[in-house]
């Protein structure tokens, strides 16, 4: 994992590991982010392109030959992001409940009890 600091602030992170969320990824000449943040206020300042930039240094320094991402077709900024920087590999589409529709959190607190 990999942190961006604003003086002793982190404000960003990015991570990475050799597991992937596809068999497309199980390769052992790739690594594959598997989380990544900015904060709000520090968005569209260069942080995360920073990130990924130090990132693809660090892989090609250990020998790795691919770096993947895998981001949430419902998440167009996402999308938006990584398109910059990546190219699309694998595509899958995932339909869900939006949970204020179904009024997630009180269904939660009568059936889990949370």
């Amino acid at each position: 994992m990999f942190a961006a600091k604003a003086g002793k602030e982190i404000i960003g992170y990015m991570a990475f590991d050799n597991e992937g969320e596809t068999f497309v990824s199980e390769n052992s000449k790739m690594m594959n982010i598997c989380g990544a943040y900015v904060e709000k206020k520090y968005r569209n300042t260069n942080v995360a392109p920073s990130l990924v930039e130090y990132m693809c240094r660090i892989c090609e320094q250990e020998g790795y030959e691919y770096l993947g991402v895998d981001c949430e077709t419902l998440n167009p900024t996402a999308l938006r992001f990584w398109g910059k920087y990546f190219q699309n590999y694998t595509y899958r589409y995932n339909r869900r409940i939006d949970e204020r529709v179904v009024d997630y959190s009180a269904y939660m607190k009568k059936k889990w009890n949370i």
